[in-house]
């Protein structure tokens, strides 16, 4: 019998899952680890549980660049730039 082929759930939903299963976080305690970590690494962001929730709910599907690095460190789910259709170049 053939497999049946899954689509991959959206970015948001799959970084909401490992916030709150693998980090077992709120969005604001989220936030505030992206923020110290943001501050180690040299960088200036302000991220609060409003973008977190932004992120979750699809409002903003290809976060700014420095965001993308700090959610790397973190090991969390990053979007997939195909999602996009490749309608801008990007940086990573």
């Amino acid at each position: 019998m053939p497999q049946e082929i899954v689509p991959a759930s959206p970015w948001g939903t799959r970084l909401r899952w490992y916030r709150e299963n693998v980090r077992q976080e709120t969005r604001e305690e989220f936030a505030e680890a992206l923020n110290r970590l943001a501050y180690s690494m040299g960088e200036n962001v302000a991220c609060g549980a409003r973008l977190i929730a932004g992120w979750e709910a699809g409002e903003i599907q290809w976060p700014r660049a420095v965001y993308r690095r700090l959610l790397e460190a973190m090991e969390a789910p990053l979007p997939e730039p195909e999602v996009l259709g490749g309608r801008f170049n990007y940086i990573l």
